[in-house]
């Protein structure tokens, strides 16, 4: 995304910049989990955290066989939203008996900058299914295909169901 420091960037700039994040995701050992919710799709601000804490709840109880054989589970948010910050550590204190939160800026932690480059993904990956990409976004990824191709399905095979 050209935000930030990356505003000045080229868009071949941008694009080295991203590969070697993703590469690393890939062959990084790491699982993870996605949620996803359309705003157009809840009544109020109340339903939708509803929606999410109950979402994460229910993943939590659902591999809870594996997440539970860890000492103990780190919570790393970078304090963006308020919002899912509290029902993150509303939901961890509930579901896990030890669990820690700790402040993290994406240029202090490449698992940070992973999570926000999977997040990315998706956005594109719903923009690419309605046929919205920017122009930058074709100047980065080539084309839909490529992105689709390249990018977004292997980036979702470590993805837990």
């Amino acid at each position: 995304m050209r935000r930030g420091e990356y505003g000045y960037l080229s868009p071949l700039e941008r694009k080295a910049i991203f590969q070697k994040i993703y590469h690393f995701a890939i062959r990084c050992n790491i699982r993870y989990k996605q949620f996803y919710f359309e705003k157009r799709e809840v009544k109020d601000a109340f339903e939708l955290r509803a929606r999410i804490a109950k979402s994460i709840s229910l993943f939590i109880r659902q591999k809870y066989d594996v997440i539970s054989r860890f000492e103990k589970v780190i919570l790393y948010y970078d304090n963006g939203q308020k919002e899912i910050n509290n029902i993150l550590n509303t939901v961890f204190a509930t579901e896990l008996s030890a669990h820690e939160t700790r402040l993290a800026y994406q240029k202090d932690y490449r698992l940070s900058q992973v999570a926000d480059m999977i997040c990315t993904l998706k956005l594109l990956e719903d923009r690419a299914s309605n046929n919205s990409l920017s122009r930058s976004e074709e100047l980065v990824f080539g084309s839909r295909r490529v992105l689709i191709k390249d990018f977004i399905k292997p980036i979702k095979k470590p993805e837990w169901k």
